[in-house]
């Protein structure tokens, strides 16, 4: 079903390129309309005042920025950058000017309920970073050992 979508979509057409953008802009609006319902949800459960809630996405799209439809083998700013919003109960929003990476999600949230982290196998220069601005966390006290994060 998706190869004849997509064999269906002529690369070389300014009309088919508008189309897929608008069904892309529709996904988002109906995303948009789900996301507005589980987060009135969660606030009527009081899950707000108690809850870590993360919104993030595996990868991006290209619409053809670079030659390709999609996402595939490549690298561009297109596919990496995704969103990622992690609310705390209790902290004061805030916001990170430098990337962080999506490995490091899962370390910064165990660090924040408690629980041990473990190193991934990388290179020892590659350590954990938090992913929510330190400032944020310290004023906080949002971590449950009284750490940071880890550098």
């Amino acid at each position: 079903m998706v190869q004849e979508f997509w064999s269906r979509f002529d690369r070389n057409s300014p009309a088919d390129l508008r189309h897929l953008l608008d069904l892309y802009d529709a996904e988002i609006r109906a995303m948009d309309e789900r996301l507005a319902e589980f987060l009135q949800r969660f606030r009527e459960a009081g899950l707000d005042r108690t809850a870590i809630l993360v919104l993030t996405s595996d990868h991006g799209e290209e619409f053809l920025e670079h030659g390709a439809t999609r996402h595939g083998p490549h690298v561009y700013e297109e596919i990496l950058h995704v969103p990622l919003v992690v609310r705390l109960p209790g902290v004061t929003p805030a916001r990170r000017s430098e990337p962080v990476r999506l490995l490091d999600l899962a370390p910064t949230l165990l660090e924040l309920v408690g629980l041990p982290v473990r190193d991934p196998p990388e290179p020892a220069h590659a350590q954990h970073v938090h992913v929510i601005p330190r400032s944020a966390v310290a004023s906080s006290g949002s971590c449950a050992d009284g750490r940071q994060g880890r550098r």
